[in-house]
């Protein structure tokens, strides 16, 4: 199976990802970072250079979302909602752009590096990613990366 391993940063990309070798198989994972979310600046270059540098360690090909540093879209997306809503949007925006990637250049499937952490909710992941999956024709994976959390 083929997918695109949406990336938040490199050490949950070192991680999530031999965990998700085990399950790929023989198939081609790509990765793909979109967070519009990280601020400050300094924090949003400081995770693209690892997301880049643990990606070249594992030689695997690397798609871009939007390009430009996002925080302007992301509180766009938000508004004035900082409370537990938030989160719903914020894996939506990522998810999304995911999504439509892998149904863009053919890969099948996709997941994210999200579902590592212990601190995110993966039950609101999985319901976003099925949801995401349905609308643009792809899968969404689950795996239990919370084993590879440092």
């Amino acid at each position: 199976m083929d997918i695109l391993l949406h990336t938040c940063c490199g050490p949950c990309l070192t991680g999530s990802y031999p965990l998700l070798k085990n399950v790929v198989g023989e198939g081609k994972t790509a990765v793909f970072w979109e967070n519009p979310n990280i601020h400050p600046f300094i924090e949003y270059q400081q995770r693209l250079e690892s997301f880049q540098t643990a990606a070249t360690h594992f030689k695997l090909d690397i798609l871009y979302g939007e390009k430009s540093y996002g925080l302007e879209r992301f509180l766009q997306a938000v508004g004035s909602d900082f409370g537990p809503q938030r989160c719903a949007v914020c894996y939506r925006l990522r998810l999304e752009a995911t999504a439509k990637t892998a149904a863009r250049v053919g890969i099948a499937a996709f997941t994210t590096t999200l579902l590592i952490s212990p601190y995110q909710n993966h039950e609101l992941l999985i319901k976003t990613g099925q949801e995401l999956a349905a609308e643009n024709g792809v899968s969404f994976h689950y795996t239990d990366f919370r084993p590879g959390f440092r």
